[in-house]
Parts: C-alpha cells; sequence; structure tokens
C-alpha cells in the first residue's frame, strides 16, 4: 500500500517502487504553441469567463454543443450579456467557430468577439441590419462611441451554418468567414490594427479575450421610440405608464431571446466553439 510503514529500528530506503496512482487528464496547455479545443458537451471549463455574474440562466452545455440565449444587453451596456470568453495568450493566434443563428429584426446579432473591454472591442458574426441578414466586423473605440459600434466591412449573409474567425498576427486582426465543410476555403472580410485594444489606447492591465457573443435589438432605442409615439398621442405619460411600456419591451426583447445561437462541433465537421490555435 502507500504509504509504506517500515518495521521499528528499518533504516529508511533509498529507493522504493512507484506506487500505482489513477491516470490522470492531460494537462490543459497554458503557454508555448498549442491548440485547444471544446466541443462543450460537459461542464463549462473554469478558463471560459464572463463579463460580471448572472442574473439568469443564459447559456447552456451538452449534445448540442454551446447555446447561448440572445439577450436585449449588449457589449457595451456594462451589464452580463450573453458573451463567454477566454484569454488570448499570444501575440500570434486564431479563434473559430461555427455558428448558426437567424437574426428576427434589426439590432439582432450573434458571433465571435475579441474583447479588451466595454468600450473597446471588435465583433465578427451575423446581424441583422436595415431588414436584411450581413456579415459584418463592428468595432466599438471608446466609452463615447455608438453601444453596438461602428461597421467596418460586411458581406451579404447566406443562410444556413457559418464558420467564423479571427485571426491576430503581431498588429493585426484578420476577419474571415468560410461555409461549413472538412476543409473550408475561407474568404477575407477585413484587417484592421490591434492598437484599439492596447492597455495604451484602452487602458487597464489584463489584455484581451476571445469568445462568443449573442444579443437582441436595441431595447433602449425601441423604450424611447416608444414612449414618442405615446406623447404624441396623449401628450404626458404617467410614471406607471412608462415603466408598463418598458415591460413590454423587455417582454418582447425576451421573446426575441428565444432565437438561440449554437456553436458546437456538429458530426462529421472539425471545429466548434472556442477553437484556439495559438503560435
Amino acid at each position: 500500500g502507500w504509504p509504506t510503514i517500515l518495521p521499528p529500528a528499518t533504516p529508511i530506503p533509498w529507493n522504493h517502487p512507484s506506487p500505482v496512482l489513477p491516470q490522470g487528464r492531460a494537462a490543459i496547455p497554458t503557454n508555448g504553441a498549442f491548440t485547444l479545443r471544446d466541443d462543450f458537451r460537459g461542464k463549462l471549463p473554469a478558463y471560459w469567463m464572463m463579463l460580471r455574474n448572472p442574473q439568469t440562466a443564459w447559456y447552456k452545455t451538452g449534445p448540442a454543443g454551446l447555446q447561448l440565449i440572445a439577450r436585449p444587453v449588449g457589449l457595451a451596456d456594462k451589464g452580463n450579456p450573453s458573451f463567454l470568453a477566454r484569454r488570448q495568450q499570444h501575440m500570434n493566434a486564431s479563434a473559430e467557430t461555427l455558428l448558426r443563428f437567424t437574426p428576427e429584426k434589426d439590432g439582432d446579432r450573434a458571433g465571435l468577439v475579441v474583447l479588451q473591454n466595454d468600450d473597446y472591442w471588435f465583433f465578427l458574426g451575423r446581424k441583422r441590419a436595415g431588414g436584411r441578414q450581413v456579415l459584418a466586423v463592428d468595432q466599438r473605440e471608446g466609452p463615447n462611441a455608438p453601444r453596438l459600434g461602428k461597421t467596418l466591412f460586411s458581406a451579404p449573409a447566406t443562410a444556413g451554418p457559418v464558420r467564423l474567425r479571427i485571426a491576430v498576427e503581431g498588429r493585426r486582426y484578420r476577419f474571415s468567414y468560410a461555409a461549413p465543410g472538412a476543409k473550408p476555403v475561407w474568404h477575407l472580410l477585413g484587417t484592421v490594427e490591434t492598437d484599439s485594444l492596447t492597455t495604451k489606447v484602452a487602458g487597464g492591465f489584463v489584455g484581451s479575450v476571445f469568445g462568443v457573443f449573442a444579443g437582441t435589438g436595441d431595447a433602449r432605442a425601441a423604450d424611447q421610440r416608444l414612449d414618442a409615439r405615446q406623447q404624441q398621442v396623449v401628450g404626458e405619460i404617467r410614471q406607471g405608464q412608462r415603466i408598463a411600456a418598458r415591460r413590454q419591451i423587455d417582454h418582447a426583447g425576451d421573446r426575441g431571446g428565444e432565437c438561440y445561437v449554437v456553436v458546437a462541433r456538429a458530426a462529421g465537421q472539425r471545429f466548434d466553439a472556442g477553437n484556439i490555435h495559438s503560435t
């Protein structure tokens, strides 16, 4: 057995047979060049993070992979958006995912994000804008920038799943997309410099993260439009009516939130959400 208790007055030997220990799991790589893949079939690994503490359950893991509930909480809202991320650990790396998402109204969006904080980030994904679906790269660059960011690049979105990739190469981020398949043909949507996510520009000291995100349309803008229409009709809205109007908007946002973004490895496909390649 282990440990071994020697008889009284027995000299301690210099060598002893190794004990038979249970087989452990391979350690998660933390440095050097590595590839890390998650299929999210079990408990969420501890290295996946979120912004602030959740108040509701908005993600689920299981046989279908990772499911995020799209909610009216954005990356810039100083809240807890439907966003899961892990550290960008290298100057040369890439993050990939397979996205299944159908935006129902303007402002609905889901995809990959590289983020430094609430005010400085890039989004690559599918969204609805002007009544049509597009693949877009959006950027927020500062606390006074639009909450949903500004669109840097876009392309028409086809129906069905799409593969997304953000690659960092020194001082550049490259945003690409491809159709599903074992040998994807990547299409470059755009390239930007990484300066806006550096601590010199964005502040802080923690660096950036890669992550997956899903959100619905701008609830605050909808609230303002609803208040404006009601003021035209009745002139003055009582406080109780304003609260009821906001609750109606929140409820509508919940209904829109029933649209899931699924990022998972399907049978025969190469990767899944959180596929991090680093060199």
